[in-house]
């Protein structure tokens, strides 16, 4: 097995993620093969699909408001965080622990890291359909049958550190947690 770091120009709102992908590998010299797989963050799907938010242009509400200070956020976002996440646990300074489209998560998977001053990064809208796309759009442009995993890096309650975590996954069938 080989794993290759594809670098990118950075990513734009309603950027062609394959064209952006197919242009960096050729650049590389890197060519897809059958059972390749990639791996895409999901702040570069974030990116090309705009999920961007300016947290001054959020108006929170009583409840954000609240969340925020039980646990020292800014009230914006918190109601990001309401808006976002499926159910809400608890949490800690600076982290509310969320559930989000199944996976247990700090903020929602709302993150500020790799983005602009006074703006946050939402995970992927439908990050399972577009893992799929992706997929299909490549096998259409090359003719290669590859996997695509779109992952994250994620807080693990109690745990010291990040571990990663796959949002979606096409073109094969992932190992499951079943603990």
């Amino acid at each position: 097995m080989r794993l290759y770091a594809v670098k990118t120009r950075l990513v734009k709102a309603g950027d062609s993620l394959v064209d952006v992908i197919l242009k960096s590998l050729k650049e590389q010299h890197l060519e897809l093969e059958d059972k390749d797989i990639l791996a895409l963050t999901s702040k570069i799907i974030a990116y090309a699909e705009n999920r961007l938010v300016k947290l001054s242009e959020v108006n929170p509400s009583g409840k954000a408001s609240e969340l925020a200070q039980h646990f020292s956020l800014q009230p914006q976002f918190a109601e990001l965080i309401l808006l976002e996440a499926d159910k809400i646990y608890g949490g800690v300074e600076k982290a509310v622990l969320t559930l989000k489209n199944g996976i247990l998560t700090a903020n929602a998977g709302i993150d500020n890291k790799n983005a602009p001053v006074d703006w946050v990064v939402l995970w992927p809208k439908a990050a399972q359909e577009c893992s799929r796309d992706l997929r299909e759009e490549i096998m259409r442009k090359t003719g290669k049958c590859v996997g695509v995993l779109i992952v994250d890096s994620g807080l693990a309650p109690l745990r010291r550190g990040t571990r990663g975590l796959t949002l979606a996954v096409a073109g094969f069938k992932p190992v499951r947690d079943k603990r």
